[in-house]
């Protein structure tokens, strides 16, 4: 078997992908458990419906793992029990504290989808069911933080004080992201710049001219962020880039290693930023949108480099007949 048929094959993936699957499914489990759990504790009404709508996209979510456990013959995690009720109030367990455990729970679950992405890099179709797992983990966040607002369950970090107004919109936190992220942009901008100039590959110089549009927009929303939040702006890359360097030195697949490689970065950076904006829920909606694009973006270079062969093999899982 060639290495494009073993790419093109739907019944391949590699182990760790195996373990994403057996792994991802686990964690559902425990969380709709926990979630099954709690609501017998529950004072708030509003609080029960909040979770229920939660519990829904778990269920969904071990519908369709369930699945592709079947379809590549992997061992199976132990299942929750059907329900658990208690007759029994707890006052002790108010509804702050499980609030607090569930929205920790969603937090952990966000970074293990991150790791679960970006090692998803043989099965197209396991990845985009990851990617879309990691945006409705995101919505129910944002959903269940906003809902513990409201309530005076979060605890809201110190304000990124410019001068005396009556509501501080951001947070010192959301101003370093912000910050961060212009610089991370800035970098990139400038690292894109000098790979168009040595890039030989046509498709190769697409996606790097794609990525200076998108790069450019996101660098026009941040810079009008850090100048309405009052945040000092970073400096600017050059607006030409020049590097006395032979072309032929600057290999098309050692560029490709290291645009992905920045990319992964930037993953890591929208998602902490996503996690840590907890004044601003307009901000928390833009590093939301960031990380998706970043996702997508990555999931497309995936498959440009398996096609090229630039992608490093991992061991295949096999599946016994």
């Amino acid at each position: 078997m060639d290495i494009t048929t073993i790419f093109n094959s739907q019944s391949h993936i590699s182990s760790v992908e195996a373990y994403n699957i057996w792994n991802t499914l686990q964690a559902r489990y425990l969380s709709a458990e926990k979630n099954q759990l709690f609501r017998n504790f529950v004072h708030d009404n509003s609080l029960k419906k909040v979770m229920d709508s939660d519990l829904k996209v778990y269920e969904r979510q071990i519908q369709i793992l369930e699945k592709q456990l079947q379809k590549y013959k992997i061992k199976s995690p132990h299942q929750p029990p059907q329900e658990t009720k208690f007759s029994t109030k707890i006052d002790a367990i108010t509804d702050k504290m499980i609030f607090r455990f569930i929205i920790n729970d969603i937090q952990s679950e966000i970074y293990d989808l991150k790791r679960s992405v970006l090692s998803t890099t043989t099965s197209e179709e396991l990845r985009e069911i990851f990617i879309s797992f990691t945006d409705e983990h995101l919505k129910v966040y944002k959903k269940f933080y906003v809902y513990g607002k409201t309530k005076g369950w979060t605890e809201i970090g110190p304000a990124f004080k410019t001068k005396p107004v009556k509501k501080e919109p951001v947070s010192v936190s959301e101003a370093n992201h912000v910050w961060d992220h212009l610089n991370l942009r800035y970098d990139q901008l400038q690292v894109n710049d000098l790979f168009l100039d040595f890039v030989h590959d046509t498709d190769f110089l697409l996606i790097l001219q794609t990525g200076k549009k998108i790069l450019n927009k996101q660098i026009k929303i941040l810079e009008d962020l850090a100048v309405k939040f009052e945040i000092p702006l970073p400096e600017r890359p050059p607006a030409v880039m020049e590097a006395p360097i032979d072309p032929e030195i600057m290999e098309d697949q050692f560029a490709f290693r290291l645009l992905l490689g920045s990319m992964l970065s930037a993953v890591d950076l929208h998602t902490r930023a996503v996690m840590e904006t907890i004044r601003n829920d307009n901000l928390r909606d833009i590093f939301h949108d960031f990380l998706m694009k970043e996702y997508n973006l990555i999931d497309k270079l995936f498959r440009y480099g398996k096609i090229k062969g630039w992608m490093h093999i991992i061991p295949s899982y096999r599946i016994k007949a």
